[in-house]
């Protein structure tokens, strides 16, 4: 038998092809999503209250969000700070001037920063 030919009968061989990125993914880490009590929920409306009459002025609002995973149950909590163009009522969003949209249910915190 040829050299090379013997070689390759010894070439790596991998009888489950995907099983090592199922691993990575279920040693992934996620959240599970918060639920905001009522003092919190509240405290958002207040500061929200003070938000809306601002929108104009496209205010910096620092904010803390829930993006759920795509591939699992759960997410990330994500915190940013940027300048608020639109609230959307009708679908319940907030657009940011940097074309960032958050659902008001994915909302965790919001303050207006002066």
């Amino acid at each position: 038998m040829a050299m090379a030919d013997r070689a390759a009968q010894f070439a790596p061989f991998s009888a489950l092809s995907g099983y090592d990125d199922a691993i990575v993914e279920t040693a992934r880490r996620t959240d599970s999503r918060p639920l905001p009590g009522e003092d919190e929920l509240a405290a958002m409306d207040a500061e929200f209250a003070r938000i809306l009459p601002r929108l104009g002025e496209r205010p910096k609002i620092a904010l803390s969000y829930f993006v759920p995973d795509p591939k699992k149950e759960g997410g990330q909590i994500v915190g940013r700070v940027a300048a608020l163009v639109k609230v959307d009522a009708a679908k319940r969003l907030l657009v940011f001037s940097d074309g960032l949209t958050v659902a008001m249910s994915d909302v965790l915190s919001l303050r207006l920063e002066e």
